[in-house]
């Protein structure tokens, strides 16, 4: 749910601030009151409903440390792996949101202001991991491997440890085999693997920030824009778009609202994921928009529409099926690599209510914003 709240939290909000000339001020104020009025709400739904046994939350945790490390949970700060970049981060992070809100006043685009301070934490990632990697090399031939054990854990280069965490599939390369047995294509095998160890060994952090970048998501997104302008070349927009003006211009402000929440949470779960019913809602609105005569309250319909939208697509991230979202596929396939299977009817059946409880709230908060702030 919170990821309605700032347009960078999601891609759908992405698509749907860049369909209608959103700014980043303008966005957030207008879908965080919704979004607080679903929290509220969905909170007591959950711990009186939903999950008010003990055995599903229990009300006292009793943590003990493994492996005589009582100071990890003492301490929670002492699990970091890097403490320094944490703490780096997470004030870069604040001063970019708030250089975002500062600059939507003059019109700056998104992407010149997140760019920069990307560039700026990844260089000073690659940084550290350089530099420890040359204190390691030092350490090594100074004292041996012996010499290394024996340090202090704050002295010891981090990469250490981080290297022993990160989903490295190549292995170390055997060159006496691969002599031996004199093949071009073991050697070629030889060559990547080995220039993977060693990045990886150099510059673990990198890597592993690498890995997570959503890089399929590019060609899925791409994907949906070029099937949705298909519909819209074959007509099927246009006729979209007339039925929703049929539908608005019998409910007004509370059917439009209420129809673009439900609706679009819904149409989530068979339109490509929350990206895909994005995208061809967008383009829908677009042209109801362009064909739609400008009376009455049409601003306020207009304004109930955009930011329904993105309520709808964003809650509708969980509701009756793991593939209404990206995130959702990604969640089970997490699971599974842990042991954890769950089932389709009972992820159904968890989030349909808290689908329906949140999107309550947030409809009657947004019809309130439609009509106030809509003119």
């Amino acid at each position: 749910m919170a990821s309605v709240v700032l347009i960078s939290s999601n891609p759908t909000n992405l698509v749907l601030s860049g369909a209608f000339s959103l700014s980043f001020v303008t966005y957030t104020s207008s879908v965080i009151f919704p979004f607080l009025a679903a929290a509220l709400v969905v909170y007591p739904f959950f711990t009186i409903a939903l999950f008010r046994s003990t055995e599903l939350i229990p009300r006292t945790f009793e943590l003990s440390g493994s492996n005589g490390e009582d100071d990890v949970v003492d301490q929670p700060s002492a699990a970091l792996i890097d403490k320094a970049g944490a703490i780096f981060g997470s004030i870069l992070l604040l001063v970019t949101l708030g250089v975002l809100v500062g600059t939507n006043v003059i019109g700056v685009p998104v992407w010149q202001v997140t760019i920069p301070p990307a560039v700026l934490m990844l260089s000073r990632d690659a940084w550290r991991d350089w530099r420890w990697h040359q204190v390691h090399r030092v350490v090594a031939k100074e004292g041996g491997a012996e010499h290394l054990d024996t340090l202090s854990p704050g002295s010891v280069p981090m990469e250490r440890f981080e290297s022993q965490h990160l989903p490295f599939t190549g292995s170390q390369p055997d060159v006496h085999t691969a002599v031996h047995q004199n093949r071009p294509q073991m050697a070629l095998s030889l060559i990547s693997s080995t220039l993977l160890h060693h990045f990886v060994q150099t510059f673990p952090t990198v890597h592993g920030a690498c890995q997570k970048l959503p890089l399929s998501l590019v060609p899925f997104a791409f994907s949906m824009f070029i099937l949705v302008q298909g519909l819209a070349s074959q007509g099927w927009v246009h006729v979209l778009a007339n039925w929703w003006g049929a539908w608005v211009n019998q409910t007004g402000i509370v059917g439009a609202v209420a129809g673009m929440v439900i609706g679009s949470g819904l149409l989530c779960n068979i339109c490509g994921t929350n990206i895909g019913t994005t995208i061809l809602l967008a383009r829908m609105l677009q042209e109801w928009e362009s064909g739609s005569q400008h009376t009455g309250t049409w601003t306020n319909v207009r304004y109930g529409s955009v930011y329904g939208l993105a309520i709808g697509t964003n809650f509708g991230a969980f509701t009756l099926t793991f593939s209404a979202s990206l995130a959702g596929l990604l969640w089970r396939e997490v699971l599974k690599q842990k042991g954890i299977h769950v089932r389709q009817i009972e992820f159904a059946r968890l989030n349909v209510g808290t689908f329906i409880v949140g999107s309550v709230a947030s409809v009657i908060v947004l019809i309130g914003q439609s009509m106030i702030l809509g003119r």
